[in-house]
């Protein structure tokens, strides 16, 4: 009677742990042994992501560095233009009009994406998955902030409209 009781109790309790240990434990180990065999995957992403924002930093330095050029051009140039009369009705074309705002919102939009790059960069050598999310949000949004600034200042219809006058 004691063994039979003892089994029983065995059984109870071997019963459950072996339902844990498949429902829970055996996808932990699947989850580990996935992330080892794919490691050098998910370094080489971690890796391209950092070269990644690398390049944006190069890519927003350049752009913003001849965007302030080219607004400090236009406007030493617009009154000299101007002061000549036959390329005097140039100097308040759209094209002209929109290309220094363009060179403005852009230097506005370098100015302003500049810390959320670097809390991005910071996030990423990091390995901070918490703070990558909160980041991905602000991105849609500078996203959505520089189509805009695109859309608006078509250059093409510029050039047609100048090119009409």
């Amino acid at each position: 009677m004691s063994y039979g009781l003892a089994c029983v109790g065995i059984a109870l309790i071997a019963v459950p742990c072996y339902f844990f240990y498949v429902k829970e434990i055996r996808p932990i180990r699947k989850a580990q042994q996935a992330v080892g065999r794919n490691k050098e995957v998910i370094d080489e992403i971690h890796a391209t992501a950092i070269s990644l924002m690398e390049l944006s930093f190069l890519l927003q330095s350049l752009a913003f560095k001849h965007s302030e050029q080219t607004a400090e051009m236009l406007r030493v140039l617009r009154p000299k233009m101007k002061a000549i009369p036959v390329i005097r009705r140039f100097a308040d074309s759209p094209m002209l009009s929109r290309s220094d705002s363009l060179a403005q919102a852009i230097v506005g939009a370098t100015r302003g994406s500049q810390q959320l790059l670097e809390d991005i960069d910071s996030a990423l050598r990091e390995s901070d998955v918490r703070r990558l999310k909160k980041y991905r949000k602000k991105l849609g949004d500078l996203k959505r902030s520089i189509n805009g600034i695109l859309a608006t200042e078509d250059v093409r219809a510029d050039l047609e409209a100048s090119e009409q006058a």
